[in-house]
């Protein structure tokens, strides 16, 4: 790596006292011989790492934080390539329910049980619809319209939202770290946003064949048809994760769409149930797509489908679960295109969110 090339990012804005990452909007303090440092380096650009060490006085640790924290790249054409997964979260917006913002480095390093709100902002795995950062920003908007938890002692934080690289390859690379990274720590992640694809990517490191745990998949379709491009997608993802994951039980809940016939060799280990205590496994992650619930109260969805869940039954019902250990949920497919009114929708969501963080708190 010594006699790689590297150029300050064309993200990098240089401020009086701090530089900022236009692309994650993470700001970095550092004092006036840094920053004059850098900009000199931006001036001589490129330079081999080890002339950067050497002429700079940066030590190689030093380098390897600036390079981790997108500030020097190796290709300005793909300056976001080789941020590590912790530092892609964008936080220069407001928090959902007035929280608290999290660290997501320093917080992982606490010996203490933690829920982070992570906003999902991923390519749409969708040929028609396109769930993008917009309906992301409506439900955060929207959720501080309906409550402030600031003024309250719990332990949820929002940890802002996944940077979107706009490639497809380095968006699924970073939901998989991600998904790896926090599922087996003391932060139990809900990530919110984007199409069912997301989910496929954000569980794929994490399982292997030796890991014991159930998908609870709350839903109106079994999303188990074949994918129709390089990538899981949002219908095929249930299809996609039993093919590849040996030893993974879905369970199926509020499903309505059951009358289409499937050729899959695991279809017995996707069991449609209807009361959630029939989930056998002591670890559950929970999938929730929004369009399980009724259209009249969230008409946001891409693929509607009539006599869907009420969501007041539904926050009663999971409580059934309070015994096991939920390692991560999500929410997707909410659809800001197709909300309507004063984006009755996106306050629904928001109910159901502000549910299950209260149950997950309790």
């Amino acid at each position: 790596m010594n006699n790689d090339l590297l150029y300050v990012s064309p993200y990098i804005i240089f401020q009086e006292t701090n530089i900022k990452n236009s692309a994650t909007g993470n700001v970095f303090e550092c004092n006036s011989e840094t920053l004059e440092l850098l900009k000199m380096l931006r001036e001589h650009e490129p330079l081999a790492t080890s002339k950067v060490c050497d002429s700079f006085g940066l030590s190689f640790d030093a380098v390897t934080y600036l390079i981790e924290n997108g500030i020097l790249v190796h290709d300005k054409n793909d300056p976001n390539a080789e941020i590590s997964v912790e530092n892609t979260l964008v936080t220069e917006y407001d928090t959902f329910f007035g929280l608290g913002r999290g660290n997501l480095t320093s917080d992982l390093a606490k010996n203490e049980r933690m829920i982070g709100i992570i906003g999902i902002d991923a390519p749409t795995s969708s040929s028609i619809y396109n769930i993008g950062k917009k309906s992301y920003n409506v439900l955060r908007d929207k959720s501080n319209d309906l409550i402030d938890l600031s003024m309250y002692s719990i332990s949820v934080k929002d940890y802002g939202v996944l940077l979107n690289p706009l490639m497809q390859d380095i968006s699924f690379k970073w939901l998989s770290e991600l998904g790896n990274l926090l599922l087996e720590s003391n932060i139990v992640p809900i990530f919110i946003g984007g199409d069912h694809g997301v989910t496929y990517h954000l569980l794929d490191k994490y399982l292997d064949d030796t890991t014991s745990i159930a998908i609870l998949q709350i839903d109106a379709h079994r999303d188990i048809g074949f994918r129709r491009s390089k990538y899981p997608e949002h219908g095929s993802f249930i299809r996609d994760i039993v093919n590849v994951k040996r030893n993974i039980n879905v369970y199926q809940y509020g499903i309505r769409d059951t009358d289409s016939e499937y050729n899959l060799d695991n279809i017995d280990r996707i069991n449609i149930i209807k009361n959630l205590s029939d989930i056998e496994e002591d670890k559950i992650y929970i999938s929730i797509d929004v369009d399980a619930f009724s259209y009249a109260d969230i008409p946001a969805v891409s693929y509607p489908l009539p006599n869907g869940l009420d969501m007041k039954k539904f926050l009663e019902d999971i409580t059934k679960i309070s015994n096991k250990r939920i390692v991560g949920c999500d929410i997707v497919e909410y659809n800001s295109q197709f909300d309507v009114g004063n984006m009755v929708g996106a306050i629904a969501v928001d109910y159901i969110l502000l549910g299950i963080l209260r149950w997950l708190q309790n």
